[in-house]
């Protein structure tokens, strides 16, 4: 992915031995058919912080409601530093679900409460926006005549197993 898309991160190779949170993060969106464009892509928490801030998608503090796909960062020593990232699963206005990557060595789900004070902010992604529909071109071969262009569709069924066969052809 990222040799297409113009190098790594701050042109960093993750190590094994690096914290890997916002790299889980950052494979997540990729995997998602995310792009830099819809949600940074970043090695460091602290970074992504920034890389939301500069696209004025960054949320500061813990009062925000979170929704399902925001990026929740942390501060678990309450120094004005993220350590930690994962994306939010749910929220039913109280309580936020979580998916976190180096959660103990693992990617785990964490439960905390809205308003923990242990959360920095959120990043808001742009994959909650509504896309603009690309047009389809309607086949040469099909006018927008519903009733001329339809097609005659034959079922075949069996009553000892239930199923249902479907065909266009009278022959099968």
């Amino acid at each position: 992915y990222f040799t297409e898309h113009g190098g790594r991160p701050r042109g960093y190779t993750v190590t094994y031995t690096d914290a890997w949170c916002a790299t889980c993060v950052s494979a997540a969106i990729i995997v998602s058919n995310g792009a830099e464009e819809d949600a940074p892509l970043e090695c460091g928490c602290q970074e992504m912080i920034n890389l939301y801030k500069e696209a004025e998608r960054y949320i500061e503090g813990n009062e925000y409601v979170p929704e399902k796909g925001d990026i929740i960062f942390y501060d678990w020593q309450c120094d004005g530093h993220s350590d930690h990232v994962g994306v939010v699963e749910l929220c039913d206005g109280t309580n936020i679900t979580v998916i976190e990557g180096n959660n103990n060595d693992s990617v785990r789900r964490r439960t905390l409460r809205v308003g923990s004070s242990y959360i920095a902010g959120y990043g808001k992604p742009r994959y909650n926006e509504e896309p603009i529909p690309a047009p389809v071109p309607i086949p040469e071969h099909i006018t927008e005549d519903p009733i001329q262009d339809a097609e005659h569709v034959y079922r075949l069924y069996n009553p000892n197993s239930g199923e249902h066969f479907y065909t266009a052809s009278v022959e099968e």
